[in-house]
């Protein structure tokens, strides 16, 4: 039905918008030269700029990572970006979604 896949596209990009609101509220509070990086990926990268890495691999692009960045990404030793496809690469843990799990 048309006009149920119209509403649902007006909710889509309420939240949509919504999402967006958060994440600038979020990179306000991000140290300047991380938050002028994520800025200028999300712009160039279609909004997104992070990617995890899980078992040596971006899972932006699947491409292996050096053993050694790949320890420092889930050590969070500091800030690395995939060799090939530029976004910014984060390790979530098992543990972490156990003690953190996402809200309802």
């Amino acid at each position: 039905n048309i006009s149920q896949l119209e509403v649902d596209g007006k909710k889509l990009l309420t939240q949509r918008e919504e999402l967006i609101g958060k994440r600038d509220v979020v990179v306000k509070g991000l140290d300047s030269e991380v938050a002028t990086l994520y800025r200028r990926l999300t712009s160039r990268l279609k909004g997104v700029a992070v990617v995890e890495v899980e078992s040596g691999t971006c899972l932006g692009c699947h491409m292996r990572i050096r053993p050694q960045m790949y320890n420092e990404v889930i050590g969070y030793q500091a800030i690395h970006r995939c060799p090939n496809c530029g976004k910014i690469m984060i390790s979530v843990s098992k543990d972490e979604d156990e003690q953190n799990p996402p809200a309802q």
